[in-house]
């Protein structure tokens, strides 16, 4: 008699009445799986809210992370600057010293012939 009854519900839903009769819900679906489709679609809205929050949070940890590497990047040409400058300071520094170097070795050797006299 099932077979029967399957049949007859499968020849109501075809044709040209078949969107005259209406879905229903037969009383046989137990409630535990009523339950679990529930729990699932619960689930799964949970699991997606979740995940679009993590992207968010990441577009923003990127945009910051941004933002870092720009100053980052402008500390580091002040620093190219700076150096570039100390390195100017460090070559006059040097043309002294070896203008000193060579004062202090003509003295010597003014000395060294005074001392000889």
């Amino acid at each position: 008699m099932d077979t029967r009854k399957g049949k007859v519900m499968a020849e109501k839903y075809q044709g040209p009445n078949r969107r005259e009769e209406q879905w229903h819900l037969d009383k046989k679906v137990p409630i535990s799986l009523i339950f679990a489709i529930v729990i699932q679609t619960v689930t799964i809205t949970w699991f997606f809210a979740d995940l679009s929050n993590k992207v968010e949070v990441n577009a923003k940890a990127i945009v910051e992370q941004d933002i870092s590497r720009r100053r980052m990047w402008d500390q580091i040409k002040d620093q190219e600057r700076i150096i570039g400058g100390l390195d100017t300071k460090i070559a006059a520094i040097d043309e002294r010293t070896s203008g000193i170097k060579d004062s202090v070795d003509r003295l010597l050797t003014l000395f060294l012939k005074d001392r000889e006299k």
